[in-house]
């Protein structure tokens, strides 16, 4: 069970890197990116940091949290 929501976390954490990937595609828009490709998403390079940063923040919250749950648990074990 641990196991199951470990990898839900995981994914729940690095699935902005999906989308961040995909804004650099090349696609038709109506104009072109900062880079001076037509892409996904106008913004591309821009928008693909941002999305990058909260899929590693998100992650960094996730091993925080975990790091935190499992000192406290300890700790209540301790004071039985």
């Amino acid at each position: 069970m641990r196991k199951l929501i470990n990898r839900i976390l995981l994914a729940v954490a690095l699935s902005p890197l999906v989308p961040a990937i995909v804004t650099l595609f090349p696609w038709e828009a109506s104009k072109p990116n900062c880079v001076g490709y037509y892409s996904v998403c106008s913004f591309a390079p821009y928008s693909s940091i941002i999305l990058a940063g909260i899929a590693f923040a998100t992650l960094g919250l996730v091993i925080a949290t975990k790091r935190l749950l499992k000192r406290f648990l300890r700790l209540s074990d301790d004071l039985r």
